[in-house]
């Protein structure tokens, strides 16, 4: 589960507005926002934070605190991937990009080999 659902569930069950624990977990209503929505994962420091200023029972912290490691992996999980899908690309790009110069350099030896050629093939007739 995210941990915004279950932030959610206590600010009902605690009839306090997103901005008031916004305020006394010390993070800005938006970043709140952004916990809630899922779109970002609180640090450590904030998740305690959020914790204290929720205050849920002993069993709860835990799910609370399993449900946030679990988040942190999962995103770390998401950073691995893309990081590994900007790898692929930057080599496939880096290998196209050597093919393309190597093309360029057998085609230019070619040119000039056939000038040498030609360059001998004129100086041998005098």
């Amino acid at each position: 589960m995210k941990v915004g659902p279950i932030i959610k569930k206590y600010l009902e069950e605690r009839n306090m507005t997103q901005g008031e624990l916004a305020s006394r977990s010390g993070i800005s209503p938006q970043f709140m926002g952004d916990i809630l929505k899922g779109s970002r994962i609180p640090s450590a420091r904030v998740a305690k934070s959020i914790l204290f200023s929720l205050n849920p029972s002993a069993s709860d912290k835990a799910s609370c605190i399993e449900c946030w490691i679990d988040s942190v992996m999962g995103e770390w999980k998401d950073l691995a991937q893309e990081r590994n899908s900007l790898k692929e690309a930057i080599i496939d790009a880096a290998e196209k990009y050597v093919e393309d110069v190597d093309l360029r350099l057998h085609d230019q030896f070619d040119s000039f080999n056939d000038l040498y050629v030609a360059v001998n093939a004129y100086g041998a007739e005098k």
